[in-house]
């Protein structure tokens, strides 16, 4: 009787072992990424921003951004400088869905999110949604090029592109 338990629990032992020294070769689908999004803002020159339907165009003349789609008006550099910074430094970027069905859920369509498409000349440096704001609301969900993963940042990327929504519902004032 006695040889039967510390077969059993010999073999529980080795069970053990072998999850814990096999845990870390285990790939985690969820598990946080870093450095998804790479590119230097100082290469763009272009941002195409679509909310619901409209899309407003920057340009960057010289050292300064322009709104291109509304006559060449000017932006607040120092605003959309801040932005790309922030973009292109993001770490820690964590999935929360794999489902492109859930996409809905965290506003990755083209109705609900914010589609932004960053340019080096003519050439498509990157491709990105950002969705909801996240449950902290400091920051928000975001998908990049077309990809079914959809990531959680504690970053609040949305509020630079929002200023622009709020920009096309009163077009007398150009100032970002």
């Amino acid at each position: 009787m006695m040889k039967k338990y510390y077969l059993i629990l010999t073999v529980i032992l080795l069970l053990i072992f072998f999850i814990l020294f096999t845990q870390e070769k285990i790939v985690n689908p969820f598990a946080k990424k870093k450095n998804l999004i790479s590119f230097s803002p100082k290469k763009v020159d272009k941002m195409e921003i679509s909310l619901k339907g409209k899309k407003t165009v920057l340009g960057k003349k010289g050292n300064k951004w322009l709104i291109i789609s509304q006559k060449d008006s000017p932006a607040k550099t120092q605003d959309i400088n801040e932005f790309l910074d922030k973009l292109s430094s993001l770490e820690n970027l964590e999935i929360v869905s794999l489902n492109p069905q859930k996409n809905e859920i965290y506003e990755m369509t083209l109705e609900k999110g914010i589609k932004i498409n960053l340019y080096n000349g003519k050439n498509k440096m990157i491709e990105f949604i950002l969705g909801k704001l996240g449950p902290s609301f400091s920051g928000c969900y975001l998908k990049i090029d077309n990809g079914k993963e959809v990531y959680y940042t504690q970053e609040d990327l949305r509020t630079f592109p929002s200023m622009l929504q709020d920009l096309q519902k009163n077009e007398t004032d150009f100032q970002l």
